[in-house]
């Protein structure tokens, strides 16, 4: 569906829609995915021009985050990089002089950039012009056949050649605030041009060239979780809506995708001379004005050297949280090693592995790798908390090992666990750790709301979802706040995507600021239920949640799958638990309230699908091409402001769908997902993918399913083991038809007595029948797609499955229903 015209368009009004499920399965095509993401960018693009009036400006942003290096780099000689003629391919020398020449120590060396000429004497493969080569007989340590060596390659060699001079030049470059040790500067690569790199999602992307650390490590473990930048190199002109343009959007979104925590990523399109820098944040995506790599030398080689050698904030890490899974098994070699030789393998050589592109060189002493080993020592924002991590804490090997640490105010947690990570491009990024902070276990919420940047204030109660969890702090069932922090960019300045935008431009961008909430207890998915007795008893908690919540003046507004779930008592009981407060609202006299937040779209009400639909049909400005799917399948996008009423019914409506959702794609206890069918093959497909085209097939559907005496598409869709919950579903199905024939609103105290009573008809399930079905289901499902393992006990009392399938360090997994998206 083609999206709006006007580029600049204001989205002032984003909420979830297909939010708990992940992009199709058919969408993992490059043309399907380059689709989605630029959709999903569509209005959120600035392109920046240069500011004439300042010698050295490279546009907003890029003077933004690289302003620590403009003292260093922006005054560097061009001439002062010299290098060894043999680190040039003879095959890509430009034509020089005799006096271009050095003799330096007994070696010949050469100025790699030509000032005369204005030009690099690199001869850059598509887009430079053959007829200046020089074919002399000089030796090189390079292959001069450069037929052997991709375009990406030599491209790949010729920026490391840059930093190699640099390194040589500045021998006193010292690793400090703001720069990283000139021997320890980043390596390009390019040996994934031609073969995918490995990710989380399962899309076969290829990135010309990638920007890893050069620090130990084997090469399966480079994968989207390495690259500090992407580039791709094209001779064709660039343009937003080329394929140089598209491709970078996708593979900047798996880099995000797989690095969640990063504020930003950069990358570098190289397309007919010009260089321009992208870049990507949850607010949408800048780019720079061109540089052309020649005639702009002296801004190429600046920007080159930034990202080679710049801190990791400049790149877009975050230096309040630190995430290193624990390396790999085999051998660990630099990146100039990785890129100088072959995977080590038995076997015969893949052919579609790539060849060296760099000379074969001392390894220098490792360095930490921010991603693939403990953490070095970086500063943190300036006082009045400390500039460093503290030191990790000695291991205990009775407690899960540690994976990071993470800031939330003056309070470093131990970071356990990556629990979820959302699956969006824009939006709010939401990231649930499971931390640990004096022997007692915490979640921490990371995520970027709609902005808080008031005149620089940086006060926690301005956070919407604290304010609604201090008023429902005494509920049980609720999440209990410990903590929560506007995030700093530095001391006193919010972390908001708005600061690397123009004034111009940032309300147009819909500007987030970075926030986290530190919480208690641990919590089970819904899905992760023991038995069935106790998937009723929560939903009958969660109900009388929303009850109490209703009674102090609440609307959670967002009951769904991922929002339900399941808390573990001290005494081995159990109750519902209801978390996710960010859309919740303060009752008001008229009951009208944004519809900026109004639920996920599987799981809203018929009421609330009426509202939005007939607030489209009302404006000739809102069309069906508002509504549309992006790259995580999330999003309903509205270019005007619109109120809703919404009333707790709707939220007891919701957690009906959620027991169904449940029911039909749920073959078993502790999270044993249905493997025959997708819940696109049900009935389930109507309230999700297919309303994702027109909110009118949602509402239809589940108008329908409720009002509808025939009870045969639900008890056909359901699993034989939940089979016994059908008549409790038809009983609340009714309730809720008569309140829509007659009218009114359901009773919340008779659904109550509806699930009462079912429970209290409910057999236990002892533990030989649960081993007996768990049994069964294993002989159902071979090895190859194994249960999940049964909750863990953590110290703190609750049950906490420390899940190794979702956003796993070491081996991530393909998209998981179980990651809720546009959070």
């Amino acid at each position: 569906m083609r999206p709006p015209r006007n580029k600049y368009s204001t989205v002032d009004v984003t909420y979830k829609t297909i939010g708990s499920l992940p992009p199709p399965r058919e969408g993992r095509g490059v043309a399907t995915m380059d689709k989605f993401v630029s959709i999903e960018l569509q209005g959120k693009v600035v392109n920046e021009r240069r500011d004439a009036a300042a010698r050295h400006s490279l546009g907003f942003f890029l003077d933004l985050i690289f302003a620590s290096f403009t003292k260093e780099f922006a005054d560097v000689a061009l001439e002062s990089l010299i290098v060894p003629l043999s680190s040039i391919p003879s095959a890509a020398r430009r034509s020089m002089s005799s006096e271009s020449h050095n003799n330096r120590s007994g070696s010949e060396s050469i100025e790699l950039y030509d000032r005369e000429n204005k030009r690099w004497r690199w001869n850059l493969p598509l887009i430079d012009s053959p007829s200046a080569i020089q074919t002399g007989s000089e030796s090189s340590d390079i292959p001069s056949n450069l037929q052997s060596l991709s375009s990406e390659q030599q491209v790949a060699l010729f920026f490391n050649c840059i930093t190699d001079a640099v390194t040589a030049s500045r021998a006193n470059l010292k690793a400090g605030k703001f720069f990283t040790k000139g021997s320890h500067r980043r390596q390009w690569l390019a040996n994934w041009s031609k073969t995918s790199l490995p990710g989380s999602t399962g899309y076969s992307r290829k990135p010309d060239l990638v920007l890893v650390d050069n620090d130990a490590m084997s090469h399966d473990e480079i994968t989207w979780l390495s690259p500090k930048v992407i580039a791709e190199y094209t001779k064709e002109t660039f343009q937003p809506a080329s394929r140089i343009g598209k491709t970078m959007d996708t593979k900047a979104y798996l880099v995000l995708v797989d690095q969640p925590w990063r504020r930003f990523i950069l990358g570098l399109s190289i397309a007919n001379c010009d260089l321009r820098v992208h870049f990507y944040d949850h607010s949408g995506r800048a780019i720079s004005p061109a540089f052309n790599i020649h005639a702009d030398a002296q801004h190429f080689f600046f920007i080159i050297a930034a990202l080679a050698f710049g801190c990791r904030a400049s790149i877009g890490f975050d230096l309040t949280v630190e995430i290193h899974p624990p390396p790999l098994k085999g051998r660990r070699r630099s990146a100039r090693e990785i890129a100088s030789s072959a995977k080590e393998t038995d076997d015969d050589p893949d052919p579609t592995e790539e060849q060296s592109i760099l000379p074969l060189t001392k390894t220098p002493d490792p360095i930490h790798h921010d991603l693939l080993s403990p953490p070095r020592a970086e500063p943190l924002p300036p006082p009045p908390t400390p500039n460093t991590f503290p030191p990790p804490s000695s291991p205990n090997p009775d407690l899960p090992p540690v994976i990071g640490k993470i800031r939330v105010g003056d309070i470093y947690y131990e970071i356990i666990d990556i629990l979820f990570s959302s699956t969006g491009f824009i939006g709010r990024g939401t990231i649930c750790y499971l931390a640990r902070y004096e022997g007692v276990y915490y979640v921490i919420k990371d995520h970027w709301v709609r902005d808080l940047d008031q005149d620089g204030i940086c006060d926690p109660m301005m956070i919407h979802e604290a304010r609604m969890m201090e008023y429902v702090k005494d509920i049980d069932g609720v999440p209990k706040l410990h903590g929560a922090w506007v995030v700093e960019a530095e001391e006193g300045v919010p972390d908001s995507t708005s600061r690397y935008r123009e004034e111009k431009y940032r309300k147009m961008q819909s500007p987030r600021t970075h926030v986290r909430l530190a919480m208690t207890p641990c919590a089970r998915p819904l899905t992760m239920f023991k038995s069935k007795k106790e998937l009723i008893i929560c939903i009958r908690g969660v109900l009388g949640i929303i009850q109490q919540a209703l009674e102090r003046g609440v609307l959670h507004r967002d009951c769904s799958l991922f929002n339900t779930m399941i808390e573990d008592l001290p005494d081995g009981a159990s109750r519902g638990f209801l978390l996710d407060w960010e859309f919740a609202v303060e009752i008001t006299k008229w009951g009208e309230y944004s519809v900026g937040g109004t639920g996920t779209l599987p799981f809203m009400s018929v009421n609330i699908l009426h509202q939005i639909k007939s607030a489209f049909a009302k404006s000739a400005a809102v069309t069906a091409q508002t509504i549309r799917k992006t790259a995580s399948l999330t999003r309903v996008f509205i270019n005007r402001p619109i109120s809703i009423r919404h009333t707790y019914a709707d939220d007891v409506e919701s957690l009906l769908y959620v027991l169904i959702w449940v029911i039909v794609m749920y073959d078993g206890p502790l999270g044993h997902e249905r493997r025959d069918i997708g819940h696109e093959k049900t009935f389930l497909s109507l309230w999700s993918e297919k309303a994702a085209s027109d909110l009118a097939i949602a509402r239809h559907a589940k108008f329908s399913f409720l009002i509808d005496s025939d009870r045969k598409i639900l008890d056909d869709a359901v699993t034989p083991y939940c089979s016994n919950l059908i008549p409790l579903v038809h009983q609340w199905r009714a309730l809720h038809k008569q309140a829509l024939l007659t009218d009114t609103v359901v009773d919340i105290c008779d659904i109550a007595q509806v699930l009462d009573k079912f429970i209290a008809g409910m057999p236990e399930e002892h533990p030989a029948e649960m081993a007996y079905t768990l049994n069964h289901l294993t002989t159902q499902h071979p090895p190859e797609s194994p249960l999940p393992a049964p909750p863990v006990a953590t110290p703190s009392g609750s049950s906490k499955r420390l899940r190794d399938d979702v956003r796993s360090m070491g081996n991530p997994p393909l998209p998981s229903k179980r990651f809720k998206s546009g959070l």
